[in-house]
């Protein structure tokens, strides 16, 4: 049964209003990019804060170091001395169960002279690195989302979690157009290879988010998404001219800058085309002040992508905190090496090499945002009873709401979907990739009476598809792309067929050719239990379907493709 879409979102905006503790009670909002200039009281507390600073102070409000650590004694020191010691401005955790980011956070809030700018790499929300956070579809399934609407709410969910943790930034949305299918490091944390809905979605998202208290970062500029090496471990090249660049890669970063979004992170990637010397981006003075400060007019906080990545270095080997703040970086994110990063950053300062002035501006930027955001005042996070308030009923609505609206029907021959009667139809619904009884089969069966078949790997024995083929219709879930499934797609001959692809849809095109007799195909991007009960749904009419392919899959479906399919059970 549906639940009606107003009585659904009205429940969850009630949620977010109710339960985001420590934001800005004066503005609802995290700050835009327009106001780190401001001369109100946000800038006048920055400005005392400032003050009573050492030069050392103000350039270690700059870093935000990675920590591996759990909540223990252990992490405790470790933290204290980061914080308390080291006077870091802010923080990123690696993973972890969702106490452990609580309680370190508590800890760390306790320790801290000035508020902390919590961060978290979340491109599907907290579960990317909080490990019993509730999981979201990646952002490669949701780019066939076509209610931009539904992802300023899920922006707004995200942000509740964020906030019940204790985290004020997220570095998300992923705003690189992935139009090369080799990407080895972008690929499903995209929204797809167009780049106008990869701009849509991402703003809508990055509003949310905002909205919600949450400084959202957008990345990777200047876009990260037609390369074919991974900067964690080597330095891409983007190979586009000028005008490419201008067509695609920066469309998403143009309109989420017009719409005054608060928070960009470059990339370790170069661009020839705009920085001829090989500097990767993050370190480009090109890039970073030229391109992103000057000519896009970007007036909010630049954060570097972790420095201690292998594409963040330099061709001198010089220090690469020194590199990108004189390139025009405000935040230093994951340092190689704190200490001696921030030797290295004061020295060059006194050298000469970096304007005291500079330092002085991306300072007062972390820290006006800190006082606007609402750190200043805001109560740290509780502990006892953490894990279940992120997985509310509002995030498992979510949830669903997304993995619905994220069904793509790129061929429905005679409309054969949604089923119709069934009272004398033998069928089998036959999972590729997983055991029999899952959810999909599960929710088919609320349906109609069916038989169930499993398989992980191929071919399907003999008798198992003699079986199969006796039935009048054929549902099949595929989950995986292996060459496998192909197979076993080709093995299956009833009279009707309906195949099901829950799976990166950048890496199904092998699967095109075996699904091409079949009479319906249904794609979704992701393969979590909240997808698998949209895709049952969606077969038998349960659900709209209103997706559209957010990347074109060679011999099955372009870019954009899908039809309505409306909801016939109530």
């Amino acid at each position: 049964m549906k639940i009606p879409g107003f009585i659904r979102y009205m429940a969850l905006a009630c949620a977010c209003i109710v339960a985001i503790p420590g934001i800005n009670r004066a503005t609802g909002v995290t700050p835009s990019s327009s106001d780190f200039e401001e001369a109100g009281e946000s800038a006048r507390w920055a400005d005392s804060v400032m003050a009573s600073m050492s030069l050392r102070d103000r350039v270690a409000q700059l870093m935000v170091p990675r920590l591996d650590i759990a909540y223990n004694a252990a992490g405790q020191s470790q933290l204290r001395n980061v914080v308390a010691q080291q006077k870091v401005g802010g923080i990123l955790l690696g993973k972890g169960k969702a106490s452990d980011y609580a309680g370190l956070i508590d800890f760390a809030g306790s320790v801290a002279a000035v508020p902390l700018m919590v961060t978290l790499d979340g491109e599907w929300g907290p579960a990317m690195r909080v490990t019993d956070a509730p999981r979201f579809p990646y952002n490669i399934c949701l780019g066939a989302i076509a209610d931009d609407n539904l992802l300023y709410d899920y922006g707004r969910e995200v942000a509740r979690q964020c906030r019940e943790l204790g985290i004020g930034v997220d570095f998300a949305p992923v705003l690189d157009v992935n139009s090369n299918p080799r990407n080895p490091v972008i690929g499903y944390r995209s929204f797809g290879e167009d780049p106008e809905r990869v701009s849509r979605l991402g703003v809508a998202f990055s509003r949310g988010l905002a909205d919600g208290g949450v400084m959202p970062v957008g990345k990777h500029f200047p876009g990260h998404g037609d390369t074919d090496t991974d900067s964690h471990h080597a330095l891409p090249v983007l190979n586009r001219t000028a005008q490419q660049l201008e067509q695609t890669e920066l469309v998403p970063f143009r309109d989420y800058i017009a719409a005054g979004m608060p928070g960009i992170m470059t990339g370790h990637l170069t661009v020839p085309a705009l920085d001829p010397t090989g500097t990767p981006a993050s370190l480009s003075a090109a890039i970073t002040t030229g391109l992103l400060k000057k000519r896009m007019k970007f007036n909010g906080i630049v954060f570097t992508d972790a420095l201690a990545m292998k594409g963040a270095k330099t061709s001198d080997e010089a220090n690469n905190c020194v590199a990108a703040l004189k390139a025009g970086a405000d935040v230093l994110l994951q340092p190689r090496s704190l200490v001696s990063d921030i030797q290295a950053v004061v020295a060059a300062v006194k050298s000469g090499e970096i304007s005291e002035k500079q330092v002085n501006n991306s300072c007062r930027k972390i820290l006006v945002w800190k006082h606007r955001s609402g750190l200043v005042n805001s109560a740290r996070p509780k502990v006892a009873g953490i894990a279940s308030r992120l997985n509310s009923d509002a995030a498992k609505d979510m949830i669903e709401r997304l993995a619905e609206a994220s069904m793509v029907c790129v061929r429905n021959d005679g409309g054969l979907i949604p089923v119709g009667a069934l009272s004398d139809r033998k069928i089998a619904v036959v999972t590729l990739g997983a055991a029999a009884e899952n959810t999909f089969s599960e929710y088919c069966r609320k349906y109609a009476r069916i038989t169930a078949y499993g398989f992980t790997t191929g071919p399907i024995p003999a008798a198992k598809i003699a079986e199969i083929n006796k039935s009048d219709l054929a549902i099949v879930l595929v989950t995986t792309s292996s060459s496998w499934a192909a197979a076993a797609l080709k093995q299956i001959d009833t009279r009707s067929k309906v195949a099901v692809v829950l799976a990166n849809p950048i890496k199904i095109s092998g699967l095109s050719a075996a699904l091409g007799s079949y009479g319906a195909v249904l794609v979704g991007g992701d393969d979590i239990k909240a997808m698998r009960k949209a895709a049952a749904q969606a077969v038998f009419g349960g659900i709209d379907v209103t997706g559209r392919m957010p990347v074109a899959v060679p011999g099955l479906a372009p870019l954009g493709a899908g039809s309505d399919i409306v909801c016939t059970r109530l």
